[in-house]
């Protein structure tokens, strides 16, 4: 779990990387299947076995990535292990929870846990595995003025399909928060009053999502693997709907792919943008 400097034009391991909200503090919600904060002491995720339905918290090995060993153990050999709960790590308790057995996405597939570039990843069905986030005045209490997100997906195919969603429209009309969607083969970016503002052919490559909006910024912005793919007019709308989250949209797109890392803040983040980017690019070898 090296970092990456680059020296005389070289690049080299550099020691242990930095858990990225060490640095970039202040995260509204943070899930993930690593540590993302040095003094988080709680367990990543729970994982639930198929064999009886018994749950079991599972957290870190020393590196800082998720234990496998841990769930290999506790799910066994022949059985299924899936996502029942997404610890927050940020410090706010916004955990991400679904209880639907069948409905949570899969991490162990009876032999190993399952993996995207060499990282632990959890697999959504296309059916009806999802996350909904809690993302009312009493959860996240998000506004599409000042919020930033980043997260990293990937999409097994080009049908109709959402990693990471924060809100509808709304009544008003200017809330949307759409980064990445996979819509007949393509990626595109929605925000505000404007369903999609722009599109670019997609693929079934690992990739880092991040959107921004807010006064620092001066507009709204979204990028992929760090290249600027949107540009937007501020909205101002509180975030809302209660059929969004992570693996889904509505109760029509689900994602048929894996999610590893969401991370949001209730800011504007864009002078830590490339420091944060950078942080995942490394882990994920994106």
């Amino acid at each position: 779990m090296a970092s990456i400097a680059e020296i005389d034009g070289l690049t080299i391991a550099s020691g242990p990387l930095t858990p990225p909200l060490d640095t970039y503090t202040g995260a509204k919600a943070a899930y993930s299947l690593r540590k993302l904060r040095t003094a988080y002491t709680g367990a990543a995720i729970e994982v639930r076995r198929d064999s009886d339905n018994t749950a079991q918290d599972i957290g870190f090995d020393t590196n800082g990535d998720l234990d496998t060993a841990a769930i290999g153990t506790f799910v066994g050999s022949g059985n299924n292990g899936y996502v029942r709960t997404l610890y927050d790590q940020s410090g706010n308790a916004n955990d991400a929870q679904n209880t639907n057995t069948g409905q949570q996405p899969l991490i162990y597939n009876g032999t190993a846990v399952v993996t995207v570039g060499g990282k632990a990843a959890m697999q959504f069905d296309g059916t009806d595995d999802r996350f909904q986030l809690d993302v009312t005045a009493t959860g996240l209490n998000l506004d599409v003025a000042n919020t930033s997100s980043f997260h990293v997906a990937q999409y097994d195919n080009a049908t109709n399909d959402q990693s990471m969603s924060l809100s509808l429209g709304g009544s008003t009309g200017n809330a949307r928060w759409y980064s990445g969607v996979m819509d007949s083969g393509d990626f595109k970016y929605g925000y505000g009053p404007t369903t999609f503002i722009s599109t670019e052919t997609g693929d079934t490559n690992q990739n880092l999502f991040t959107m921004i909006a807010g006064s620092t910024l001066g507009q709204a912005q979204a990028w992929r693997n760090g290249v600027s793919k949107m540009t937007a007019t501020l909205a101002s709308s509180a975030i809302m709907g209660d059929t969004v989250g992570i693996g889904l949209f509505r109760t029509a797109w689900y994602l048929d792919g894996t999610v590893q890392e969401v991370i949001i803040y209730s800011s504007d983040q864009s002078i830590n943008r490339t420091g944060i980017e950078s942080n995942l690019t490394t882990y994920y070898g994106l």
